[in-house]
């Protein structure tokens, strides 16, 4: 039988102490990475999760200005969203009134 080597002396052994301190440190940089990885996991996941969510937004709104392009009794919007100046008496009060109103409006 061969005989073991003895248990290093941690008090008195300035290697042995160095050693068992080279290697807590070790297993804690261990332990951050893997939770490291496993966090950079779960976030890639929510990325892949968010870009989805905002494909199928992109495609909602797809299908709702479609939706509104096809509808016989949608208001004659997109007229009015052109410069005033090009319209004359009453057309032109509604443009203007129309731009201000629909400032933000996205055109179909």
């Amino acid at each position: 039988m061969a005989a073991q080597a003895p248990a290093p002396d941690l008090f008195n052994d300035p290697n042995a102490v160095h050693f068992a301190a080279a290697q807590a440190v070790f297993e804690s940089i261990e332990s951050i990475t893997s939770s490291l990885q496993a966090q950079a996991a779960a976030a890639e996941a929510q990325v892949t999760d968010a870009q989805s969510k905002i494909v199928e937004l992109k495609d909602t709104i797809e299908i709702l200005k479609l939706a509104i392009r096809n509808n016989p009794q949608a208001p004659p919007r997109r007229k009015y969203l052109t410069a005033p100046e090009k319209f004359s008496g009453v057309e032109q009060d509604i443009a203007k009134q129309r731009i201000g109103v629909y400032k933000y409006y996205i055109p179909c």
